[in-house]
């Protein structure tokens, strides 16, 4: 379950944390809310690298649960963009997560089959669900 979050949001950002555990093995993503009531993410337990932390309106409620309605691919995405435009570790330059069909740049965020996803650029169709870049 991540920290700070309730169950439901908690599933949701757990795909993420999951993708990003096969490269950072040890990686735990923590959610809190600061001084202002915005809730912010960090990154705990990878000692390698500097990560920072960071927030925005995510989609979240005051108690850290989706709203009624919420689109929890939504979510995922915005969460996922986050840490990587923002937080990444400036070091890092390879590409990640590699592109299962051409294995020579990364995949992007976006969206394939209506679910947050790692997609190429150049082909549609070679994309990987979020949380399953373990399985692929």
């Amino acid at each position: 379950m991540v920290s700070g979050l309730l169950p439901r949001a908690s599933g949701v950002v757990e795909r993420l944390e999951r993708d990003l555990q096969t490269r950072f093995p040890d990686l735990e993503l923590m959610f809190s809310r600061d001084a202002d009531g915005v809730w912010t993410c960090s990154v705990n337990r990878d000692r390698q690298h500097f990560w920072g932390s960071g927030g925005t309106a995510w989609w979240l409620t005051d108690a850290g649960d989706l709203y009624d309605g919420g689109d929890s691919e939504d979510l995922l995405l915005s969460v996922a963009e986050f840490l990587c435009d923002n937080m990444w570790p400036d070091e890092l330059t390879d590409p990640w997560p590699r592109c299962p069909a051409h294995h020579d740049h990364a995949l992007n965020l976006g969206r394939a089959w209506g679910l947050a996803s790692w997609t190429c650029a150049d082909d549609p169709t070679a994309a990987v669900t979020i949380g399953d870049l373990g399985r692929s």
